[in-house]
């Protein structure tokens, strides 16, 4: 949960002199990051190294993706673990913020509740997500577009990796014709603090102590379109990587032809990706202190939303208000909270995974 001493006096107005252009005189000390370094976690080392915000010289973030020239070096899809309703945290452990700088929802902070979200990169990095954060627009630029929206997924590294982090990026356009449930859900819990805060500034008229911005549960859903996966490239290639215990089936783009097997249901909020196919890159945090210690996967299809679940977003996402009811939004006057583009050097290396490079894994029916 997010705590006013995590505090970070920054702004997103390219104009200001606490704008993005002059983030890096910015004290970031006692940034929430900071919670999980040596010094203050027995499970995490995160390497942070004061405020590294326009230094070029590192691996800044975001970027200006494109199909690059460094081949995919991933052979398999982000893996998630199997569900487990009985164990995994769902929907009702989520805390939704309305911050500063944006939009967030916390995942509980340790496992004692409940398993919290996983994914395996490449089998060499294992992380936990944490929280999700938006940012209007994307902060993300994909051959020349910028979408809506981004979804930030933050997984913290364990074991060995404990000093890193990983972002999974979801780009969002609001061209849908029908509303988004999963994303509906997720609006539902940020605007039921809004409006919580909203009737409490009402009935006490100005206050001394901000009541913190939070709500533990919202009501699911009645009901959930299934969500499928799509990639860029459906070109057959006989030298596709096997699937999951030695088949060597190849399904198409929906995870069929495999029957038994199929493509693994993805627990909340990995029900959201729009594809399994994404750019990847080393970066780094887009918000100070910057620090270069990310692993980026940003899916390469859009989430699809409606224009009224943005404007929505939009709304919620410039909302903030501090201790006296009082407008104290950190978005620029836009109501946007992206950081512009960073320059991209030879230490970046991205790369677009696509079906050429590996197809959806399959699992055995009691895998799924």
């Amino acid at each position: 949960r997010w705590r006013q001493d995590y505090f970070l006096d920054y702004d997103y107005d390219l104009g200001s002199n606490k704008g993005p252009n002059n983030w890096d005189r910015i004290n970031t000390g006692g940034n929430e990051w900071t919670q999980y370094t040596a010094d203050n976690s027995i499970n995490y080392n995160l390497n942070i190294r004061g405020n590294v915000c326009n230094d070029d010289s590192r691996r800044p973030s975001p970027i200006y993706l494109d199909a690059g020239t460094e081949a995919c070096q991933d052979t398999a899809e982000i893996e998630t673990r199997q569900i487990q309703p009985d164990t995994d945290c769902g929907k009702d452990t989520l805390v939704f913020e309305i911050l500063p700088h944006g939009l967030r929802a916390y995942f509980p902070r340790n496992n004692r509740r409940c398993d919290r979200p996983t994914i395996v990169l490449e089998e060499f990095f294992n992380g936990v997500m944490v929280w999700m954060d938006v940012h209007v627009r994307a902060e993300h630029v994909v051959d020349g577009r910028r979408y809506d929206a981004e979804l930030q997924m933050v997984h913290l590294g364990t074991g060995g990796q404990n000093h890193q982090v990983a972002f999974v990026g979801v780009l969002i356009e609001a061209n849908a014709l029908e509303d988004d449930a999963e994303f509906q859900f997720l609006l539902d819990g940020w605007q039921k603090v809004h409006d919580d805060y909203t009737t409490q500034c009402e009935n006490n008229g100005r206050r001394t102590l901000r009541k913190k911005q939070q709500q533990q549960s919202v009501k699911e859903p009645q009901s959930v379109k299934p969500r499928f996966l799509q990639g860029n490239n459906y070109n057959n290639n006989n030298n596709k990587r096997r699937t999951q215990g030695g088949n060597a089936c190849m399904p198409d783009r929906y995870g069929r032809g495999c029957e038994p097997l199929g493509p693994r249901k993805r627990m909340f909020p990995y029900n959201l990706w729009p594809t399994i196919y994404y750019y990847r890159y080393r970066g780094a945090m887009t918000s100070p202190p910057c620090s270069d210690i990310a692993h980026w996967r940003v899916m390469d299809r859009p989430l699809s939303i409606t224009r009224r679940q943005f404007k929505q977003l939009a709304t919620l996402n410039a909302s903030y208000r501090d201790a006296d009811c009082k407008p104290a939004s950190a978005v620029s006057t836009t109501k946007e909270n992206y950081r512009p583009l960073q320059r991209t050097n030879d230490r970046h290396f991205v790369q677009h995974c696509t079906y050429d490079d590996f197809p959806m894994q399959m699992y055995q029916p009691d895998e799924q």
